[in-house]
């Protein structure tokens, strides 16, 4: 039997390269997580609004964002957002 090697994630601040992929991935984390309490139409209308989208995007410009890679699995990102503000 073959044991998985296990990796360290590694953490970097998110660029601008990575939007899509964070954008996705809350798509996805709001798709998950929120129907129980949300319900299915609020939750298809604010994924669809695009206000998810640009919430990332703001987030991202703002600085704070980081994104965690998993070098053996893919494209796959997490986000991890700083509680400090932004620098100006």
């Amino acid at each position: 039997m073959t044991t998985a090697q296990q990796h360290e994630p590694s953490i970097r601040p998110a660029t601008p390269e990575d939007l899509g992929d964070l954008q996705a991935l809350a798509r996805r984390t709001i798709d998950a997580c929120y129907r129980g309490f949300l319900g299915d139409e609020a939750v298809d209308r604010f994924i669809g609004s695009g206000a998810s989208d640009a919430h990332v995007e703001s987030r991202l410009g703002q600085g704070g964002v980081s994104a965690g890679l998993l070098e053996d699995e893919g494209p796959a990102k997490l986000v991890y957002t700083r509680s400090a503000a932004a620098p100006s």
